[in-house]
């Protein structure tokens, strides 16, 4: 998920969002960018990544093929759990950004190693 040492180039975002639900059998729903874990989302929560522009395949643990998104530098992407399945839904970015507002940052315990970046 990091982008080699001494390359900048402009890079894309994605985001993953859960709205504020009670489900207890969906604690915490694993996040997967091309098959790397990046994330256990929980309610009320998001996580923002940023990725090299491409092709990419986004997936919850409840998913097989994922949702395939082609991005594009600068560009945002949100995804929102789909209760009660677990699945990940594409989200336009309006309604995205709106719903975010009201929800708090993953906590860092709950972001993969691999997927942190450096500060």
């Amino acid at each position: 998920m990091k982008e080699p040492a001494g390359e900048s180039k402009p890079r894309a975002t994605l985001w993953f969002f859960r709205l504020s639900l009670d489900i207890p059998f969906l604690a915490r729903v694993p996040v997967y960018i091309d098959n790397e874990k990046v994330a256990d989302l929980r309610n009320g929560r998001f996580i923002e990544m940023p990725i090299e522009p491409g092709k990419h395949i986004c997936r919850s643990r409840s998913e097989k093929k994922g949702t395939p998104v082609e991005t594009e530098p600068g560009a945002e992407y949100y995804f929102v759990v789909d209760a009660p399945g677990g699945r990940l839904v594409r989200v336009t970015k309006e309604w995205g950004a709106a719903h975010i507002k009201a929800l708090k940052p993953l906590d860092a315990k709950d972001i993969s190693p691999s997927a942190r970046m450096p500060n």
